[in-house]
C-alpha cells in the first residue's frame, strides 16, 4: 500500500511522523480497511469534493448524483478518532484525506470541488486546497 508522505510501516503499525518525531500510529491492516473503505465509486474519472452538509449540497450527495468518487468514512471517522487517539484537524487529515487526494491526482483524476473552498472558515479543504496543485475546475 502507498503511503503519504511523512509516513512510515514500523513493524504491523503505519506511523505519521511530524517534523521526524514519530506519532500518532494505526495498525497496517486496520489503516488499509479504513483506507479503502473511505473512498467510494473508485473507478470513476473524476472527484468530488466539497463541504459536508446533510442535504442535497453536500458533495457526497453531488457524488452520487454524478457518479463520481468521493471520501467517506462515515460513522469511521470518530471510531478511528477514538481508537487511535486521533486529532481531527491534523492525524485525521493526514492519514486520510491527503492520501485521498494525492493519489486522485496522482492517477490524473479530475478533481471537482462543489463549494469554494477559500470560503469554507479553516475546512480540510481550504487547507489542501493552500498547500498544493489543486485547482479549481
Amino acid at each position: 500500500m502507498w503511503l503519504p508522505e511523512g509516513f512510515a510501516l514500523e513493524g504491523d503499525s503505519v506511523v505519521r511522523y511530524d517534523h521526524g518525531i514519530a506519532g500518532s500510529r494505526i495498525p497496517f491492516e486496520e489503516y488499509a480497511d479504513l483506507r479503502e473503505g473511505s473512498l467510494h465509486n473508485t473507478s470513476s474519472d473524476t472527484l468530488v469534493l466539497g463541504r459536508w452538509a446533510n442535504d442535497d449540497t453536500s458533495y457526497i450527495a453531488v457524488a452520487r448524483r454524478e457518479d463520481a468518487m468521493y471520501f467517506d468514512m462515515g460513522d469511521d471517522w470518530g471510531n478511528a478518532q477514538d481508537a487511535y487517539d486521533l486529532s481531527p484537524r491534523d492525524d485525521m487529515f493526514e492519514f486520510f484525506i491527503r492520501p485521498a487526494l494525492d493519489e486522485a491526482i496522482s492517477s490524473g483524476k479530475d478533481i471537482r470541488i462543489t463549494h469554494d473552498p477559500g470560503k469554507a472558515g479553516g475546512s480540510f479543504l481550504e487547507r489542501r486546497w493552500t498547500t498544493s496543485e489543486l485547482t479549481a475546475t
